[in-house]
């Protein structure tokens, strides 16, 4: 069970990243957006997407997939587990730790910039990892 994390699911949060960054401002305030302009939301809640990752992660473990990762109260990382199956200085294990890095965000908030980055990197690795067809 991937919980939302593949080909479809990825181009689809994509687009909705990039559709939906700017926020519309309540109607009481109209006469404020004149003066001063709308402010754009740039910065959101990134526990789903962490909550979604750490789901995939723990299923990989339980399933027993990787036989160095036994123990789900002791989860590796994405990118630990990219090393494991593609070398430690792999170019996909260096995209995981870097897609990390980008959902990690600052107080569990992430600047849309970077989720637009993330989901470009998550989109490259699935492109990276998926069979091509003959």
């Amino acid at each position: 069970m991937w919980y939302g994390i593949g080909p479809p699911a990825v181009k689809k949060a994509a687009s909705e990243i990039t559709d939906s960054h700017q926020v519309e401002a309540p109607d009481h305030a109209e006469e404020e957006d004149d003066e001063y302009g709308a402010e754009p939301e740039y910065y959101f809640d990134v526990t789903d997407i962490q909550g979604s990752l750490k789901e995939a992660i723990t299923s990989i473990i339980n399933e027993e997939l990787i036989d160095e990762f036994k123990d789900p109260e002791e989860a590796p990382t994405l990118s630990d587990i990219f090393a494991v199956l593609f070398g430690p200085g792999s170019e996909l294990a260096e995209q995981a730790e870097y897609f990390e890095e980008l959902i990690s965000g600052y107080e569990d908030r992430a600047h849309v910039d970077d989720l637009k980055e993330a989901c470009n990197i998550l989109v490259s690795i699935v492109d990276e990892i998926t069979p091509k067809r003959a």
